[in-house]
């Protein structure tokens, strides 16, 4: 076959090819290739054809034979790497639309799509800059603009992300996945508000769009507009029934909400759509605890953990179930799974974790790692530690440090702003009682073991003394707002206000924050002198001089108790692990006093039976 002959061939099959008889024009590139296999346009072209025919792997192989027969063939290159995405071969598709390229760097297309695949890839700094060089080569469309602005958004870069899919939007004001892009770019930036209306916009757009409705109920969570988010989740359950996710999320959001029981229903079924992620089982052990059924919310932590072991929030429901019944050692094990926490990266201590062996002259490091309350409490554990010889550093945070120095003469304390001494192991105080191996027979409850300052409760005696000879009573009726269960453990002042009915008692401020002014509002007496109190040394000596301390859940308690100062506690129908379950003591305070919701919500109930209580009645 002559090469004038082989052209009228090609120009033949071309003719079939561009009017869609495949066969034929197949055919004639074969009979061509036959005769003169270095025929480059023909093998390009039957490349072309078994694409279309759906036969990928022969497209490819024609293709690169073509490039090795013209290896700067550009279109050749452009039409093997488009195939090559197809196929999601991502190294080989991106080594391609480089060929592409270097051999045309104007094309703005070839840009584009590299950086499609390096954003597949994973690498966004070069996606990017692909991105960025389809722009400068003339590319703008809103699609582009969206896609930028996605991989702007992976990158963590919100604001140019923001930028970008303005760009898209106002060149296609009716661009759903740009508004949704958008409310993904104001989350990451915390704009809520404008996210929210974003998603609101993208929705009206597109109202069957599960991935907005998702985003947005996400949203309205993160602001506590609960209803919403369940409004939004129920939206995305009714588009994907059968959406293991969408029914977790729903969940989720009830559950915030107190509908436990339809929560509870709704994460079975997410469970069963799924079984084989720790996450829904995790949340299904968080509902059934939250009410009450801890052996079903025990087995389905287990299930969540030996579908994933390691998986952190898991061990630590597991934890508490295991503490608030009572199950001590198995329940420290559990709860060491807190310091994998991202929270407590920060405090990664260099050198060994003590673990309970003599300290033979050696310096231990122990420091709080939570709450006031939590720190007041495994301080008790100090002089277990000194038994085993070495000497001792504190770090705790500065309202702390006075009362620990004046409570541990031999024990040097610093806070966390002040320079580490030098230490050869550490240890949390937190983690005290899994390292000291301890259970409900060996609690040390050696109490008073925190004191004040003999003058400054003399001082406070006098203070008191004119008063009145009544006895006089601590309140403390709110934790720290930003405590996760703070809206379950704290009250209003006003709900103490039948304790008033006993009128031979004086009632007296432990509370540091007047929130709202509810001092100012109380219908009842009582003396506030907080604006004194300026660390637990003070309140310590102000407890010293009570007769008693009611409280919630907070450091107060903690504080009396480990004073000796007989106190009593209101607990929510589901107290914090440590004060375990049904018991109206605890193995921690022998002062201490508890008083239990029965039913979810009742303070009512239980400030009735403290009344009683200050009347004399059992």
């Amino acid at each position: 076959m002559t090469r004038d002959s082989a052209d009228q061939i090609l120009n033949q099959a071309v003719s079939h090819h561009q009017a869609g008889r495949l066969h034929e024009a197949e055919s004639l590139y074969r009979q061509i290739v036959a005769a003169q296999p270095e025929h480059a346009m023909a093998t390009h072209n039957l490349g072309v054809l078994h694409r279309q025919l759906g036969k990928n792997e022969q497209a490819v192989a024609f293709i690169r034979r073509a490039i090795s027969l013209d290896p700067n063939w550009t279109e050749a290159y452009f039409n093997l790497a488009n195939i090559l995405q197809e196929q999601n071969r991502l190294e080989e598709a991106i080594a391609a639309w480089q060929q592409v390229i270097v051999r045309w760097p104007s094309r703005a297309e070839a840009h584009w799509n590299l950086g499609v695949l390096l954003q597949k890839m994973g690498q966004l700094d070069q996606a990017i800059a692909a991105y960025q060089r389809a722009s400068t080569a003339g590319l703008n469309s809103a699609e582009f603009y969206n896609t930028l602005g996605t991989a702007l958004i992976l990158a963590g870069r919100p604001d140019e992300a923001i930028t970008a899919i303005q760009q898209a939007i106002a060149r296609q004001p009716d661009f759903a996945d740009a508004f949704y892009n958008l409310a993904l770019a104001l989350k990451d930036k915390k704009e809520l508000d404008q996210g929210i209306g974003a998603c609101q916009k993208a929705l009206a757009l597109r109202p069957n769009f599960p991935q907005a409705w998702n985003n947005l109920g996400i949203m309205l969570l993160e602001q506590k507009q609960h209803e919403a988010a369940i409004n939004a989740f129920r939206h995305l359950v009714a588009l994907c029934p059968d959406d293991a996710d969408a029914l977790h999320r729903l969940a989720l959001a009830l559950a915030k909400k107190g509908k436990h029981d339809e929560a509870i229903a709704l994460c079975r079924q997410a469970s069963e759509l799924d079984p084989q992620s720790a996450d829904i089982f995790h949340s299904l052990a968080v509902m059934l605890t939250d009410t009450m059924h801890l052996e079903e919310a025990a087995a389905a932590a287990r299930q969540a953990i030996s579908l994933e072991p390691d998986h952190v929030e898991a061990h630590m429901i597991y934890a508490t179930l295991c503490l608030l019944t009572g199950k001590l050692r198995e329940g420290w094990q559990e709860y060491a799974w807190r310091l994998k926490r991202d929270e407590f990266a920060q405090q990664k201590y260099v050198g060994p974790e003590w673990s309970g062996d003599p300290l033979q002259a050696r310096t231990i490091l122990l420091y709080s790692e939570q709450g006031y309350g939590d720190a007041l409490q495994f301080i008790r554990y100090v002089p277990l530690v000194a038994e085993r010889g070495g000497q001792i550093v504190v770090r705790c945070r500065l309202p702390l440090k006075r009362l620990f120095e004046l409570s541990m003469q031999a024990v040097r304390v610093v806070t966390f702003e002040e320079p580490l001494p030098d230490f050869d192991l550490h240890c949390s105080l937190m983690s005290l009682p899994r390292v000291l191996e301890t259970d409900l027979s060996n609690i040390p409850a050696r109490i008073p073991y925190l004191f004040a300052d003999s003058q400054q409760i003399a001082t406070w005696r006098t203070r008191l003394a004119k008063l009145s000879d009544k006895p006089k009573i601590g309140l403390a009726w709110r934790g720290a707002s930003e405590h996760a269960n703070d809206h379950n453990r704290s009250i209003a002042l006003k709900q103490l206000a039948p304790l008033a009915e006993q009128l031979h008692v004086q009632f007296v401020n432990l509370n540091k924050n007047n929130r709202a002014g509810e001092i100012n509002d109380a219908t009842f007496p009582i003396i506030d002198w907080t604006n004194e109190l300026h660390d637990f040394a003070d309140t310590a000596a102000l407890v010293a001089n009570l007769d008693l301390v009611i409280s919630v859940d907070t450091a107060v308690a903690h504080l009396a108790g480990a004073m000796g100062k007989p106190v009593w506690m209101l607990l929510p129908y589901l107290p914090d692990w440590r004060w375990m379950l049904e018991r109206e003591d605890s193995p921690w305070y022998p002062t201490m006093r508890l008083f239990r919701q029965n039913v979810r919500g009742d303070w009512e109930g239980v400030i009735r039976r403290i009344s009683d209580a200050l009347k004399g009645n059992p």
